[in-house]
């Protein structure tokens, strides 16, 4: 049976904060990154994207499908 994990994004007009929990929600990872508006919302949803993926490779969780 596989791990299960959750993610929190808070998108702010300054920061974009990732935290990666466990089942029973403690916190295993968190990422923090400026939003960068002024480059538009392609630019601001390709940071929750890198975000995320850097919050779980902090911790260290393969990804499923």
């Amino acid at each position: 049976m596989a791990d299960t994990y959750w993610i929190g994004v808070d998108l702010g007009g300054t920061k974009i904060l990732a935290g990666l929990f466990d089942e029973q929600f403690r916190l295993l990872a968190r990422v923090k990154q400026s939003t960068t508006p002024e480059q538009g919302a392609e630019a601001v949803v390709a940071r929750i994207v890198q975000t995320v993926d850097k919050v779980i490779a902090e911790a260290k969780v393969e990804p499923s499908a």
